[in-house]
């Protein structure tokens, strides 16, 4: 199913031929994060896992692809990671768009709270999602390994009808 958010941007659920595609995505958007982590953001094999677990949208215009989020519904509480513009399409609210998309989607699957997880090195970060009523919570361990000491942090927000 494909829905009209408004008239150049179509959110749809992530299929298999748009797994090159969305590594090509993904990996271009988290490229500003080069400067702590050595890898690249995902491989064809993550992407191929996200692809068969949870809900995997992408957000397109006329032309194509160009956001991406995956989303996780655990209970009464949801996950969304992920969230990706094309580096040439940032700044022009696909990024909001995109979340509001998955909150609604989070909803409609009974859910009473969304959580992100960030990396406390991009400080850029807590401020964009507060803004949408995202609050710092819990810390954790970053899983790979860095160029310098990192964590994350995990972000809530209570969602409401």
């Amino acid at each position: 199913m494909t829905t009209l958010v408004n008239k150049s941007l179509y959110i749809r659920r992530a299929i298999s031929s748009d797994k090159e595609r969305l590594i090509e995505l993904i990996n271009a958007a988290y490229r500003v994060e080069d400067f702590f982590k050595y890898d690249d953001r995902v491989n064809e094999g993550e992407v191929e896992g996200y692809l068969n677990q949870g809900l995997f949208f992408v957000g397109e215009d006329d032309a194509a692809v160009k956001a991406c989020i995956h989303l996780e519904i655990n209970a009464n509480r949801a996950y969304f990671g992920l969230l990706s513009v094309d580096p040439s399409s940032q700044g022009k609210g696909w990024g909001k768009r995109m979340m509001e998309y998955v909150e609604t989607e989070a909803l409609k699957h009974g859910c009473a709270y969304m959580d992100i997880q960030i990396v406390n090195v991009r400080p850029e970060l807590p401020v964009y999602y507060g803004k949408y009523g995202y609050v710092a919570g819990a810390i954790s361990a970053f899983p790979k390994r860095s160029k310098i000491p990192c964590h994350f942090v995990q972000m809530s927000k209570k969602l409401s009808v």
